[in-house]
């Protein structure tokens, strides 16, 4: 495990009597520039993809989804157990009782949508297989004592979070693999973390810098470039069937890396969790997010995943994720800024 992280460019944190703190992530930089972003003469997107321009300074970002071996060296660091680390009133909650809240709030958004009849709409554009979406329709259909029920039994499995979902899942543990299952508030918490040990300061990217990485001056569509290529990337393809159906070791996907900054896996494999609140058409939000006061946000999540559909990994897709679901296929890749210390 050490040798393939220091193979891969990831740099070992000692402390003094040789205990191991921290693997650090190699980071690229992003240069300062003018970019084009969203969709233009693309049959696939939608409108949530208006085309624009933005001017952005310089960034870095890792090469690499954040990996299980990383997360575990939080862990051991008591990364669930230092209130710092966890800043506001809705980390807080989360932290002493939100193992399941992330799928109460899911689902409670998913009967909004029925209730307002747009269920079917929210269902296309979702990542879920059929057999899924039929699951979902005859759940948020039920009636108000039925629908009390699902949520209640939902309640019931609350408890302290000390753990990414699927932790202890086989399937989602390799070292190498980027960690899933955690929540905007673990991200967060793992950042903040992280500055501290260090000294400077990591977050998440914004949605801007992350399409702009992943697209580069060309435009691109994919990662790699404008053609979809089964081999160059861990998802679904449109039928719904997996190409893998798990995700893989970060770096594994060398032919789909970015030609120009050669960046890993910014398509598929895991969807990569950004800083900014979902809004519907430019300005988008590029402020550098700390903490979350309003747990009902839903944020930007970017990149598809390996449970989702190829349309969905286009890098100009922006998907939606509430700040504590938890799902199999949610992580996220550290930005650093440069110049701050």
């Amino acid at each position: 495990e050490s040798g393939q992280l220091q193979v891969l460019g990831f740099t070992p944190l000692h402390a003094a009597d040789g205990t191991l703190l921290a693997w650090l992530p190699p980071l690229a930089t992003i240069p300062a520039g003018t970019w084009a972003g969203g969709s233009q003469d693309d049959p696939e997107a939608d409108e949530t993809e208006p085309r624009f321009t933005v001017t952005l300074e310089a960034f870095e970002l890792s090469y690499f989804q954040l990996t299980v071996a990383e997360w575990r060296c939080f862990m051991a660091a008591g990364g669930y157990d230092n209130p710092a680390w966890w800043p506001g009133k809705a980390a807080a909650d989360f932290r002493q009782g939100g193992a399941q809240q992330g799928d109460i709030n899911m689902w409670e958004h998913l009967r909004r949508a029925f209730e307002a009849g747009e269920l079917e709409a929210l269902l296309q554009k979702s990542s879920m297989n059929l057999e899924l979406r039929e699951q979902v329709r005859q759940t948020v259909t039920r009636d108000a004592a039925g629908w009390e029920a699902h949520l209640d039994g939902l309640r019931r499995q609350s408890g302290p979070v000390t753990e990414p979902a699927g932790w202890r899942d086989g399937r989602y543990n390799n070292p190498l693999q980027p960690v899933a299952g955690i929540s905007l508030y673990e991200t967060l918490a793992y950042c903040h973390w992280l500055t501290e040990l260090t000294g400077r300061r990591y977050t998440l990217p914004n949605e801007l810098q992350w399409e702009v990485a992943a697209r580069g001056q060309a435009s691109r569509h994919y990662a790699w470039g404008d053609q979809f290529e089964p081999d160059h990337v861990n998802c679904r393809d449109q039928d719904g069937r997996f190409l893998v159906g798990a995700p893989t070791p970060v770096g594994l996907y060398a032919q789909g890396k970015t030609p120009d900054h050669g960046l890993y896996e910014m398509t598929g494999n895991v969807g990569e969790r950004t800083s900014s609140a979902a809004r519907e058409a430019p300005p988008y939000d590029t402020g550098l997010l700390t903490q979350i006061d309003d747990g009902k946000q839903p944020l930007i999540i970017r990149g598809g995943s390996w449970q989702g559909f190829r349309h969905l990994a286009r890098a100009a897709c922006r998907g939606l994720g509430f700040p504590d679901v938890r799902g199999p296929s949610l992580g996220c890749r550290l930005c650093h800024y440069p110049d701050a210390q």
